[in-house]
């Protein structure tokens, strides 16, 4: 669209519909990888494994939630 030179507001407007659609789906992975990966490291994990677990999930947020 920038290549096309279309209008600002509309090439904004599709890159903040991309940022929605990705933090969804971003969110939807997140959920689904708590409640079987995250479950699996709990149930059947050792304290290392856990705190491993709990430490690249706190990076990933770290990372997600920056502005």
């Amino acid at each position: 669209m920038v290549e096309e030179d279309h209008y600002c507001v509309n090439v904004s407007q599709q890159i903040n519909a991309v940022i929605w659609l990705l933090r969804n789906v971003n969110n939807m992975l997140l959920e689904n990888h708590l409640k079987t990966c995250a479950v699996e490291k709990f149930q059947n994990g050792t304290i290392d494994d856990i705190d491993s677990f709990v430490a690249e999930l706190v990076r990933v947020w770290d990372v997600g939630t920056r502005k």
